[in-house]
């Protein structure tokens, strides 16, 4: 590069960076980091780089280099939650976070990749607490969802339940939420609303095995005899269709024996379960 001068070599690496070439933008951004050892941008994208081409001890070291020439950048701060977040390091991503919360208190989502890491952790309570702070500044269904999860794992069904129906409102398209508000609806004894969250959502989403079976359970529950007979064929021939992949599906034998279904299916489906004990 002779004496071409650091900004020149700075505006080659991002153009090559920007134009996907990353091994000439990793060359040029290491060049830089050596001859300019107190800039942390390159050693910014070279975390960038290096977490892109999966190499995350790299990752973590230009990173870490970079955060201390700059202690409250945020674009650092949040690349190094993503790492170790990606990297299954939740205690370390919880270190990093707090440094990003100190100075972004209300920030929704990084509020939620908290609760997330909380959760892997097995701290439920924090985690619940974290999801909520982020609901409170966002919209996003997915917060609302994880919101609920927490709350139904410490048995607060009425706190899940409110949670689990705004994270449908604002277009929540997992199939387990209205599965699970279903459920918690059940366990507070609130029969109609559960059997109309859960065979609306069959209807929705007819393919999805887990709310077939409990709407049919739901409509076994109300008695509501005519209507259990009309789809019980629908569920019959997903069952049928299941046991012809090699899926694996966590159903017990019990529930499809209470649905009435015929011996044969439940027997298949008896071995399976047995086999992921």
């Amino acid at each position: 590069m002779g004496g071409m001068c650091d900004q020149t070599i700075k505006t080659r690496a991002f153009k090559a960076y920007r134009q996907g070439d990353l091994s000439t933008a990793e060359q040029l951004y290491t060049e830089l980091a050596h001859s300019t050892p107190t800039d942390p941008e390159p050693l910014f994208y070279l975390g960038q780089l290096c977490h892109q081409t999966g190499r995350t001890a790299e990752s973590v070291e230009w990173l870490q280099k970079a955060l201390s020439l700059a202690p409250r950048s945020l674009p650092i701060l949040q690349l190094l939650v993503r790492v170790y977040d990606e990297s299954g390091n939740a205690r370390k991503a919880l270190t990093v976070l707090d440094h990003y919360l100190a100075q972004r208190p209300n920030d929704a989502m990084m509020l939620n990749v908290k609760g997330k890491q909380l959760f892997q952790l097995g701290r439920i309570p924090a985690a619940e607490q974290a999801f909520q702070q982020a609901a409170e500044h966002s919209t996003n269904a997915g917060m609302f969802h994880d919101l609920g999860l927490c709350r139904q794992l410490q048995g607060n069904l009425a706190g899940a339940a409110d949670a689990y129906q705004k994270a449908l409102q604002f277009g929540d398209d997992n199939s387990k939420t209205p599965l699970w508000l279903a459920q918690c609806l059940r366990a507070m004894g609130q029969t109609g609303d559960y059997y109309q969250a859960v065979t609306t959502a069959a209807k929705a989403m007819p393919n999805d095995i887990d709310l077939l079976i409990e709407a049919q359970s739901a409509r076994r529950y109300v008695c509501d005899w005519d209507t259990f007979e009309q789809h019980q064929p629908h569920l019959l021939t997903a069952l049928s269709g299941i046991l012809q992949t090699k899926a694996e599906q966590d159903i017990p034998p019990g529930i499809l024996n209470y649905l009435g279904v015929s011996e044969d299916i439940v027997v298949a489906f008896a071995r399976r379960y047995a086999a992921q004990l």
